[in-house]
């Protein structure tokens, strides 16, 4: 905050909320008016208005956007050699962001969204309601999450949640907090919120930076194992951040049998970070240095 000219009044240089003439967000009100516009009335035009909009953002605020992707005009892939847009989305993933620190309709919408297109939608680490998971529900309105989420404090982990999964994430490190564990204060932990995490309403809820039961690759390659016995059909995922020598720890997570590893850069979180992790956030891009 700093104080106004002559005045005694503080305003905000918007850190955490857009301000005009404050800091400068990715998702500005405009860029957020014109995607709500274009989806809204299925307009094409106004889409392009936001992506170009949106590109823009990327390139003030990020490491990544001042990159060019260098092309070649020789070199022209014909279309029939390229994949579908139908397949290539099945790639997509959201990010993990918890029941909540999301709303209920925000985190199905997101369940249902990418069982429609064939892609992945993750719990985070606040776990899932059983309801969410039954065999059931029709393809347009399937709620469950294919990534389930295993964070240091466990939320709402059983043998049920970990058995109604393709994927099972590990997460050691999450990019909106590299070394410390997510944290929901009491007035957000509902009934609902609490009976899914296995916890009291009212009570705040902090995961532990580390997890417990892991100090070693060892211990890791226990969890691992255990997982593959509780779901021998998902893919073990381990989740970490973006930092300097984190290529060798992936290193050690793959001795440990991992089938897949993120590495999660600074966005696709819900924002909810302290001020001074708002300022350590990972690189959104990782150098890779072949040997």
């Amino acid at each position: 905050m700093r104080v106004s000219g002559d005045s005694k009044t503080l305003i905000s240089p918007g850190i955490y909320h857009w301000r005009d003439g404050g800091e400068r967000h990715i998702n500005e009100p405009e860029n957020i008016a014109k995607l709500q516009a274009a989806t809204k009335l299925n307009d094409p035009k106004t889409f392009h208005e936001y992506s170009t909009a949106s590109n823009l953002s990327q390139r003030m605020c990020t490491l990544r956007g001042q990159l060019e992707i260098k092309t070649s005009k020789k070199l022209k892939i014909p279309l029939s050699e390229v994949e579908p847009a139908s397949e290539i989305v099945k790639r997509f993933v959201t990010g993990a962001m918890s029941f909540g620190s999301i709303s209920w309709e925000a985190h199905t919408t997101l369940a249902i969204a990418m069982n429609r297109i064939g892609g992945k939608s993750n719990t985070g680490e606040g776990g899932e309601k059983a309801e969410r998971y039954r065999n059931d529900q029709p393809k347009e309105r399937n709620l469950r999450s294919a990534i389930k989420q295993i964070a240091s404090a466990r939320f709402g982990v059983n043998s049920a949640y970990l058995a109604n999964a393709d994927e099972l994430q590990i997460k050691i490190a999450q990019g909106a907090k590299p070394g410390e564990g997510g944290e929901l204060p009491g007035h957000k932990v509902s009934v609902e919120i609490a009976a899914t995490r296995k916890s009291t309403p009212g009570v705040g809820l902090i995961s532990p930076p580390p997890h417990h039961d892991i100090y070693s690759i060892e211990d890791l390659a226990q969890l691992i194992y255990d997982l593959k016995c509780a779901n021998p059909l998902a893919r073990i995922s381990v989740k970490l951040v973006s930092e300097a020598g984190v290529g060798i720890i992936a290193a050690g997570v793959a001795k440990g049998k991992a089938d897949h590893i993120t590495i999660s850069g600074h966005d696709g979180g819900t924002g909810a970070s302290r001020y001074y992790l708002v300022l350590s956030t990972p690189l959104s891009i990782i150098f890779i240095d072949c040997r």
